[in-house]
């Protein structure tokens, strides 16, 4: 399939540009600058567009995910305010998914092919791009240093963990891409896992190639469908997450982890005791119980190790709770309710199953990671929602292609 840039997409992609900014350029001070503050600008836009086709629409049934999303982020930024925590830092982590999530909301309705073609042309880029400088500079394209003075060795998307909570979005944006355009599977997408598969074999990540393997799995069960199609239809989003917060608990608070041994030594080259995770955990959960409502906002590197000996819990769920309190997790797992429940309605949309197997990838890599640094996990939700209402329109046209 070959993606032309219309004035369309390549006014979207301009949307879209100062909420997709790699991490190489937070490094450049002037770059990171221009990106903040056209971000800024472009969001308050968003936000006065967004609002005013509410008061039109007067409702919000089509829209309850980003709704619920803003909703969690205005709560968060409640808990930055009541624990003193700097705004720099929300700012710099939520202003890009509500961005992107905006985007999809908005212009989706009119043309939500020329959404996705416009984010997968950034994001393949980008791609492409990381994986020249992670095979040109092995031992990083620069070395972050963390305030306890340990060095990562990071390239143009980063460090090598977070990297993969962009590639899994952006392969299930290419799949939503192809079907729209009428193909099982493209060229373009094939070489685009490829080289997410070798630049993941060179950074040598053991938590992405979890995340791979699970939606590779996935993947399979869903092209042998014919044969299997009764187990899989039981599949849904909001089974997995939920499966996903029992495993964490089971993780967390009752060790689980020592009874596949073999699995975390031998593959994932870790020690049962999955490196200190464990002492970090209990931290968390202690910090969790005297702040349960509110959480403690976004934290600076500092501050959150000296609560909790980690920049982050290590766990999604507990990072939720941990950031945003009780409230903040009812949202977020309300969010992806919501979301499984749209993805109910249009099950049949091929694209919508290819971002479902994305989510569940994520999600089970989200047991022992926290999932930060992914500006494109909660819009990917928002566009399975969308898909799901445009797919459920066409069928109500009498048109179920997807074109």
């Amino acid at each position: 399939m070959k993606l032309s840039i219309s004035r369309k997409k390549l006014s979207l992609m301009c949307l879209l540009i100062p909420f997709i900014e790699p991490q190489f350029f937070q490094t450049i001070k002037w770059v990171h600058f221009a990106y903040k503050y056209w971000g800024y600008f472009t969001l308050v836009m968003l936000c006065v567009c967004f609002f005013a086709n509410q008061i039109k629409s007067q409702k919000i049934e089509s829209d309850k995910c980003t709704v619920i999303l803003l909703l969690y982020s205005l709560w968060l930024l409640a808990s930055c305010f009541k624990n003193h925590t700097p705004i720099s830092i929300y700012l710099s982590n939520y202003v890009p998914i509500i961005g992107i999530s905006l985007i999809i909301t908005i212009y989706g309705k009119d043309k939500l092919s020329d959404v996705v073609d416009a984010m997968i042309i950034l994001a393949n880029v980008m791609i492409v791009i990381n994986f020249i400088t992670v095979m040109a500079f092995p031992n990083g394209l620069y070395t972050h240093i963390t305030e306890k003075g340990s060095d990562y060795y990071c390239w143009f998307l980063g460090y090598k963990n977070p990297q993969i909570r962009f590639f899994l979005p952006a392969i299930g944006f290419n799949f939503v891409s192809d079907y729209f355009g009428g193909k099982k599977i493209s060229f373009r997408t094939c070489v685009i896992i490829l080289i997410i598969l070798l630049t993941e074999s060179r950074i040598d990540s053991s938590t992405s190639m979890v995340g791979l393997a699970v939606f590779a799995i996935l993947y399979i069960v869903w092209r042998k469908k014919e044969k299997i199609r009764r187990y899989f239809e039981l599949f849904k989003l909001s089974y997995f997450y939920i499966a996903a917060c029992v495993a964490s608990i089971l993780v967390v608070f009752f060790n689980i982890q020592s009874k596949f041994s073999f699995l975390i030594e031998n593959v994932l080259h870790r020690n049962v005791g999955l490196t200190d995770r464990t002492i970090i955990w209990a931290r968390v959960i202690l910090a969790i119980k005297n702040n349960l409502i509110w959480g403690y906002g976004l934290q600076s590197g500092t501050v959150a190790e000296y609560y909790i000996s980690a920049t982050h819990a290590h766990d999604y769920m507990l990072q939720i709770i941990y950031t945003s309190g009780l409230i903040g997790f009812i949202l977020i797992s309300l969010l992806w309710i919501v979301a499984s429940h749209y993805c109910t309605v249009g099950f049949e949309s091929s694209g919508i199953k290819m971002l479902m197997l994305c989510s569940a990838g994520i999600l089970v890599m989200g047991i022992t990671e926290a999932l930060t640094e992914a500006p494109l996990v909660y819009p990917m939700l928002i566009l399975m929602a969308e898909l799901a209402l445009w797919t459920k329109g066409k069928e109500n046209n009498g048109n179920t292609s997807v074109k």
